[in-house]
């Protein structure tokens, strides 16, 4: 097997800017910052540069693709919200700098929305806007700006070229996606996703090959959206590691007795640890998904990568080292899987870059036919 291995980068990641978020009512800046994206293209040049890693670039498919795992009201709304809002001035926003001796600054910021109201269900009555943000999102940390529908598409488009070398014949294959992907459900987004990147990555092989596919989500957050787009499903197996929901976000998914439903069932497999778990209780969650994946017999892999679960996270779920992320890439690369990497989260940028670099470099040398 050729140890080729991919990047498909589409470098107007940079531009997805979210200013903050609510928690618990008051505002903080969004861990989704732009320097997340610039120090992985970073990590990946210096790949490229000692012929470790490819860089392509990726390409525009057909909206029917999105619709496959995504509702077509849903998509439609994000686009027409995301015009509305590019046609707004600039908001300014104070900004606490010095708790103690309690100094603010006013900060400027691109236009941005989020929700009013939610969750009061789909009522054909609510045609105004405001109403309609609170059907098509599940919490108020992910806003709405002018360019989000754009660069949402584009991170969906990343990952679907990622998908389609795969099909070509490519064995292994990592997307850089941002927005990331995997909290957005088929008709609503959240925790900074709008489009299930690894979801429709897997819609995509899976329709266009007619062969399984599995899903190994190891982002250090339940992958609430991908579970809900392929719950009753047969042809995709979803498997996560995960914090604790009763613990830590999305805190509604993610419990181990979810286990699919209707012809889905016994295709969903959630291993949900403690807060605080380190490389060996992770590393042995992951064996016992790998098991499963095998049982499912995939013809290719797509795997949901956060480095969230690193110990110095600002999330603080897990308590992992670069080792047991490295790994954990080996342990993958042992199932001898043309396999997807999609980027999701992390959000430690001092070691972001070099964690994906240590994970794809293993990843690379541990694969097997």
């Amino acid at each position: 097997m050729s140890k080729e291995m991919i990047a498909v980068v589409n470098e107007r990641a940079i531009e997805h800017a979210p200013p903050f978020g609510t928690f618990d009512g008051i505002q903080k800046s969004s861990w989704d910052q732009p320097e997340r994206a610039k120090v992985i293209i970073e990590a990946l040049r210096e790949l490229n540069a000692t012929s470790e890693i490819e860089i392509a670039h990726s390409r525009e498919f057909g909206m029917p693709l999105i619709y496959n795992a995504h509702d077509l009201l849903y998509i439609e709304h994000l686009k027409t919200i995301s015009e509305q809002i590019a046609q707004r001035p600039s908001i300014l926003v104070s900004e606490i700098v010095d708790p103690v001796k309690r100094l603010a600054i006013v900060k400027e910021y691109p236009a941005f929305t989020y929700p009013s109201l939610f969750p009061h269900g789909l009522n054909p009555r609510s045609t105004n806007t405001q109403a309609d943000k609170g059907i098509y999102s599940f919490d108020i940390a992910t806003p709405i700006m002018g360019n989000t529908y754009e660069l949402a598409l584009l991170s969906a488009y990343t990952a679907l070229t990622g998908a389609d070398m795969l099909k070509q014949g490519k064995r292994l294959v990592y997307a850089l996606c941002r927005p990331p992907g995997h909290h957005a459900e088929r008709a609503r987004m959240g925790s900074y996703c709008y489009l299930n990147n690894a979801a429709l990555a897997a819609h995509y092989l899976s329709d266009q090959t007619k062969e399984r596919v599995g899903i190994i989500d190891i982002d250090a957050h339940h992958g609430n959206g991908t579970q809900e787009i392929f719950y009753e499903s047969s042809d995709v197996f979803y498997a996560s590691i995960h914090g604790d929901p009763s613990k830590t976000y999305p805190y509604y998914s993610g419990y181990s007795d979810e286990k699919g439903k209707g012809v889905g069932l016994g295709y969903n497999l959630n291993i949900p640890l403690p807060i605080g778990s380190d490389d060996v209780v992770f590393l042995n969650a992951l064996d016992l998904i790998i098991y499963r994946v095998k049982q499912f017999s995939p013809r290719y892999l797509v795997v949901s990568l956060g480095f969230d679960g690193i110990k110095n996270d600002p999330s603080k779920v897990f308590n992992m080292t670069k080792d047991g992320y490295a790994e954990a890439a080996k342990r993958i690369g042992s199932m001898g899987l043309p396999t997807l990497s999609v980027q999701e989260g992390g959000y430690f940028i001092q070691d972001l870059g070099a964690n994906v670099a240590i994970f794809l470099k293993s990843l690379k040398t541990h694969s097997v036919d």
